[in-house]
């Protein structure tokens, strides 16, 4: 088996995993997030049963493909923002740059995944639900009222509080759909990786030990 080379059916499964994913993070689906993050458990799952498997070289393509997957599952899966989910359900107390001071380390597939959710998802349109910082304390849900010609936001709170106008840089996307998915797609690529520089890496002392 050359860890270097994938069938026809693995490819086409492939991408179909990130057409899922880019329909996912651009329509907000909870259908095609849904779908996604089934496929994520299905496969390590399979990647579980076929660390088993007798044929040494498949088991170590497997074995490193578990390892990777349910290491990112437990370690870098984030499905809300650092940046304003520790804030969710503390008071106004709570500053922002106190935040900003004790961020933990984190993969960096969560800082791109921060830069595509910006990017990608349709989230800051009038109508849109999202997270914008309430008198620069705390970060609360609501809707997109309104916009004006600074490109600030004028933000109706969901707990009925006034409403607000905020800088662009205070509203965050409501993308936890996106960010799922985006999660569920970076961790089955680390796996792959992973499981293939294991199976290749160790392909000659395999050789030698068949000798």
């Amino acid at each position: 088996m050359n860890p270097l080379r994938f069938s026809l059916s693995s490819s086409l499964v492939g991408l179909t995993l990130i057409a899922l994913t880019l329909g996912a993070v651009t329509t907000q689906s909870a259908f095609l997030t849904d779908a996604i993050f089934t496929c994520f458990w299905v496969v390590l799952l399979i990647a579980v049963i076929g660390a088993r498997s007798r044929q040494s070289e498949r088991r170590r393509f497997w074995l490193g493909f578990a390892l990777a997957g349910w290491t990112y599952w437990f370690i870098g899966f984030e499905a809300a923002p650092q940046r304003y989910s520790t804030l969710r359900g503390f008071t106004s107390t709570i500053s922002i740059s106190r935040l900003a001071a004790t961020e933990s380390p984190r993969f960096v597939s969560s800082d791109i995944i921060d830069w595509l959710e910006d990017r990608l998802a349709t989230s800051r349109k009038v109508g849109s639900h999202v997270h914008a910082i309430w008198r620069r304390s705390s970060v609360y849900p609501g809707v997109i009222e309104d916009v004006n010609d600074q490109g600030d936001y004028l933000i109706r709170w969901d707990d009925g509080s006034p409403n607000q106008w905020t800088t662009r840089n205070e509203v965050f996307a409501d993308s936890t759909r996106a960010r799922v998915a985006l999660h569920c797609l970076f961790g089955l690529c680390l796996s792959l990786v992973v499981g293939t520089l294991g199976a290749y890496c160790f392909r000659d002392d395999l050789s030698a030990t068949a000798t």
